[in-house]
This record gives structure tokens, C-alpha cells and sequence, in this order.
């Protein structure tokens, strides 16, 4: 028997809208709910002071039903079933480290880490690029145990093992999703789409239409991440190995931990998300800017206690410095090293791709990198860069060392803190790291840096 349209006391038909969960521009919010049976699903009506459950709810003449959703997919994503008080921001956030401290071997600054983003995962609108967390864990480290407990923490979250590029373009993102992947070794094509899940306002071709991939995720992997770049430096957390899996930790204790967390953190949500959806104030002056972006995506999820943003901004100053380590010994500033190396070998007027590809190499076997890039990759960052490659005789394509190319480079080689730039310099180009710039404290090189542990670069 097919439903009547709801109509009004008047008898007027009232508009019906699909919904998997809505914002309503007076402030009022739509959510998707577990029903009763497994398969069912209800809507949450949250008009910013009371909630109403049902099937079926009606807000300002307009009825909203849940969207029909595969029964698969169903079961594989968890949903609340309805909400519940949690106290204050601070209560739920020392109740949340509480349980992963209690179910994991993580130090205590992983812990606060691990649980500022799950709170960031119930704020997907709110965050300027989608929450990531890396997790790197050994065979012996329990990672099943912390992706089950991620599992019952974070919003409407789906766990998957060894997904495709393909695979992640097919989920249901539209639901708001966590997505927990266990990959033992993600294959470039799969970080690839990763990354373009990153940001809200970016779409990607999949099957002649467009999709958005945005989405929380967190990637656990045996394999540590080589490129932080690759990935725009996500929030990264390492499982210590454990000599045994973290005791009694079950599917069960793990649907207990949903049972009591999912309704608070969904009740949070509802509070605070009128307050989030503007851009939090944080200081984050003297952060790298990867770092600062995580700091603002991972403070959505603490908006209405400044005590934890601060906090947190404190937490990530320690990462802020790894950040400034991995962009050094990254490919792009590989690549600039090299550039900084030609500028400074005798009168060069210009270098081939070529050769810059084998000064390149050459830096990273002297840092025990065991793989090399390819001259066609050398071309493709230094197009990165905005250095454009040119016929140089006969002798293929490079770039043309003229005095704006190379204070160019030598302004890359500060950005990205190069291992050889050294105060004290005779090159003109140099000085400004050493000269001005340390008078007034913005230098960040100095000659009492460590020596350079790649090849010998004279500067």
C-alpha cells in the first residue's frame, strides 16, 4: 500500500525532502538515526532547544523522510539510535581519552591527540580540510582493536581493509562518513584520491560524473608514511608494539563503548554546531602552515572550551617542528637543494633536468634512500615550483640560472630549510638568512647547524 502525502490541518500537501541529515537555515538540524530494527532508519529533529525521533518530521511546513540506503551499507556504517546529556565539552573530552587510554597502549599525548579528532569528525562542516589521522602500527601493535574502538567513537563511521581508489570513489560520502581503512601497503593511487578528499570544494571524475570525496578518515598502515607532503601532512599517531592485543577488547566491549558514546557525542554535536560553523579564533602564530590547518580542523571538534583548543595548539608545536624536519628531507626540497647546489658550483649559467636529477639522486643515497626519481619527476617539481624547462642547446631540456632563477631558489631553500644552507655564505644570495634576517630573529639557519648528512655541497 503506497503512503498517503502528509498533508496540513487545511489540507494543503506539505513538501516532502529525502534527507541523510540537514542543516535548516533557522538554525535547526536534521540527523540520521538507527531505528529499532537493524535496517531501519529514523530521522532527529534538533530545533536548537528539543529533539524529536520518528520516521518521519516535520519542520517549518516541510517534511523530511530518510533517504533509502542500501542494506549493505547500512549494516557496514554505524549511526546513533538517539541522544543523550554528556555533561560539559570538558567532561566529554577526559571521558573520551579516559576510554582510549583504557583500551590501547598509546602515550598520553597520542591519547589527547586521538580523541581532539574524533570530536573533529562530528563537525565535517565545519572544517576547512576533512579530519586525517595516519596511524603507522607494527604487526604486533593491536591496530584492530584501535580501529574498533575508533569504530564506536567517531561519527558515522565504516570500517574497510585493502580499498581500491576505485573502491573509495564508490562509498556513499553523502552519509558523512569516517572512513577507517587498514591497508598494509597503500599503493600511490590510493593516496592519490586520499588527498583529494582532503578538501570540501573539490570534485574528481568517476564514471562521467563528478563526485566529492570529502570526508574523515583515518589510514592505518604497517608501513610508515614516507611523503607526509603527499597527504597535506596529516595528524599522525604511531601503535607501539604490544606483547599481547590489548585485553578482553571485543567486538562487544566495543558495541558498549558505541552504546554510551554515539548518543553524547551526537547530543554534542547538536549543541555546539550552531557555535562551530564559524571559523574558530586560534592562535596559531609561529606554526607551519600545515600545521595550523590541523590545528583549526582539529579544534571544530573543541569549540566551546578555549582551555582544550589552547591546549591542543601546545600539543602540535612539538609536531610543528617534525613538519619543518619532513619538508627539509622532502622531494620538492631535495629537488631545491640540488637547484642550491648548481647556483653555487662555479659560474653555471644553466643546469639540464638531467643532471640536476643526478645531484639529486646523489643527496638522497647520501640519506640512505634506497629508491631514486626519475629526471621526469625532477621536470614535474620543478613545474611545481614555477621553474619552466627550456631547450639548453643541444644537450636537452633544464633551466636558465639567470640572477631572478637563482633568488628564487635561494628564497625556496629558506622556505623549505634546505640542510645546506649555511650562514656565512660568500654568495650574495645567501646573506639574508644569516645577515638582516638573523639581526631581527627571523632567520631559521645558522652555521652551528648540523652538518649536512647528504652529499657535499659546498655553499
Amino acid at each position: 500500500m503506497q503512503e498517503k502525502e502528509p498533508r496540513s490541518s487545511s489540507g494543503v500537501a506539505r513538501p516532502i525532502k529525502i534527507t541523510t541529515g540537514t542543516r535548516i537555515k533557522d538554525g535547526a538540524s536534521i540527523e540520521l538515526l538507527a531505528g529499532s530494527n537493524g535496517d531501519d532508519l529514523n530521522l532527529l529533529l534538533w530545533d536548537r532547544t528539543n529533539a524529536v525521533i520518528g520516521h518521519r518530521v516535520e519542520h517549518c511546513g516541510t517534511t523530511y523522510e530518510p533517504a533509502t540506503i542500501d542494506a549493505s551499507i547500512r549494516r557496514a556504517v554505524r549511526l546513533p539510535s538517539g541522544v543523550a546529556e554528556f555533561g560539559s565539552t570538558r567532561d566529554l573530552f577526559s571521558e573520551i581519552c579516559g576510554v582510549i587510554a583504557q583500551s590501547s597502549n598509546l602515550a598520553d599525548e597520542a591519547v589527547s591527540l586521538s580523541a581532539h579528532f574524533v570530536c573533529s569528525t562530528w563537525f565535517p562542516e565545519r572544517t576547512g580540510v576533512a579530519p586525517f589521522l595516519f596511524v603507522n602500527s607494527s604487526a604486533t601493535a593491536g591496530r584492530a582493536s584501535f580501529l574498533r574502538l575508533l569504530d564506536a567513537l567517531c561519527m558515522h563511521p565504516i570500517k574497510l581493509t585493502e580499498i581500491k581508489a576505485a573502491d573509495f570513489r564508490s562509498l556513499p560520502l553523502d552519509l558523512r562518513l569516517t572512513v577507517l581503512m587498514d591497508v598494509a601497503a597503500p599503493k600511490p593511487s590510493l593516496l592519490q584520491i586520499l588527498r583529494a578528499s582532503n578538501q570540501p570544494d573539490f570534485c574528481v571524475s568517476s564514471g562521467g560524473t563528478f563526485v566529492n570525496l570529502f570526508c574523515a578518515k583515518v589510514l592505518c598502515s604497517q608501513e610508515p608514511l614516507k611523503d607526509p607532503a603527499s597527504l597535506d601532512f596529516p595528524l599522525q599517531i604511531s601503535l607501539p608494539p604490544a606483547a599481547s592485543p590489548i585485553p578482553h577488547f571485543n567486538q562487544d566491549i566495543a558495541e558498549t563503548i558505541a552504546a554510551e558514546f554515539q548518543p553524547k557525542l551526537l547530543q554534542y554535536r547538536l549543541t555546539q554546531l550552531n557555535e562551530a560553523t564559524s571559523a574558530p579564533t586560534l592562535d596559531v602564530k609561529g606554526l607551519t602552515d600545515p600545521i595550523a590547518m590541523l590545528a583549526r580542523t582539529l579544534a571544530a571538534g573543541v569549540s566551546g572550551d578555549e582551555s582544550l583548543r589552547s591546549g591542543l595548539v601546545a600539543l602540535l608545536r612539538t609536531r610543528d617542528c617534525e613538519i619543518s624536519a619532513e619538508r627539509s628531507a622532502g622531494l620538492e626540497a631535495v629537488v631545491v637543494e640540488a637547484l642550491l647546489f648548481c647556483c653555487h658550483d662555479g659560474n653555471r649559467s644553466a643546469v639540464r633536468v638531467k643532471e640536476l636529477t643526478d645531484y639529486a639522486n646523489e643527496i638522497l643515497r647520501g640519506r640512505g634512500v634506497d629508491h631514486g626519481i626519475s629526471p621526469e619527476s625532477v621536470g614535474w617539481r620543478l613545474r611545481g615550483l614555477g621553474f619552466h624547462t627550456q631547450a639548453i642547446g643541444s644537450a636537452g631540456k633544464g633551466i636558465s640560472l639567470d640572477g631572478g632563477t637563482v633568488a628564487r631558489i635561494h628564497r625556496l631553500a629558506r622556505d623549505f630549510e634546505v640542510r645546506s644552507l649555511e650562514s656565512g655564505s660568500r654568495c650574495p644570495s645567501c646573506v639574508p638568512a644569516s645577515g638582516a634576517d638573523a639581526a631581527n630573529g627571523t632567520g631559521r639557519f645558522s652555521s652551528d647547524r648540523e652538518p649536512d648528512d647528504g652529499m657535499d655541497l659546498k655553499v
